[in-house]
């Protein structure tokens, strides 16, 4: 495929990622790697397109080999033959169109999507680098957990709306009570507060429990 080099490309192999061996101009053979799936992959990319969120699968392995794996998780956007500066351009490029972006990465050369993209998600099985510039770092392979991360942010963004409510409704009460001239003492607006600040944080502590 180079060099001048005859490489033979038998057709039932040319979907995997390949690593071709030559002693100067000799073609001496080939070792395949074939991407697996992490574990629940399928069930991950079923539940994050059923909402509505658009995937893209951006690689540095050929284009067939990264083809071959998007047709088994259902993901029509990917992109195959990109260095690291092509995964943050085009991460760049979608944020520029007001995208947020949310990277999902495992290697190293990885790190300048992860860099340049809004929120950013790295598999890693011990200690590393990416403790320190990522947002999430996941130990293990069971890739459910980004299910799991994106309901809890769900539920967050839930339990932040519901408090904003108390606020509005709590500010409100103190208004009327204002506009009302009820007997009204500073005891009164500090057992409220404390009321509502205990309320504030008994909704937010669903979120730990949950």
């Amino acid at each position: 495929v180079g060099k001048g080099i005859n490489v033979p490309l038998p057709q039932e192999e040319i979907s995997k990622t390949a690593f071709y061996v030559a002693k100067k101009d000799k073609y001496l053979g080939c070792v395949y790697f074939t991407d697996r799936l992490r574990i629940n992959t399928q069930e991950t990319i079923k539940y994050l397109t059923d909402a509505k969120k658009q995937i893209c699968l951006v690689s540095g392995d050929n284009s067939l080999a990264i083809s071959a794996v998007a047709q088994k998780t259902n993901i029509t956007e990917f992109y195959g033959n990109m260095y690291p500066s092509d995964k943050a351009a085009k991460i760049a490029s979608q944020q520029n169109v007001g995208e947020s972006i949310v990277m999902i990465g495992d290697g190293f050369n990885d790190i300048l999507a992860l860099l340049q993209a809004d929120a950013s998600i790295a598999f890693a099985p011990t200690n590393s680098l990416f403790s320190t510039w990522v947002d999430i770092t996941i130990k293990g392979s069971d890739f459910s957990l980004i299910k799991t991360i994106f309901e809890v942010y769900k539920k967050q963004q839930n339990i932040i709306k519901q408090n904003v409510l108390v606020c509005c409704f709590y500010s409100l009460i103190l208004y009327y009570v204002f506009l009302q001239q009820i007997s009204f003492t500073w005891l009164h607006f500090l057992s409220g507060l404390i009321i509502f600040v205990l309320i504030i944080f008994l909704n937010s502590w669903r979120l730990k429990n949950e």
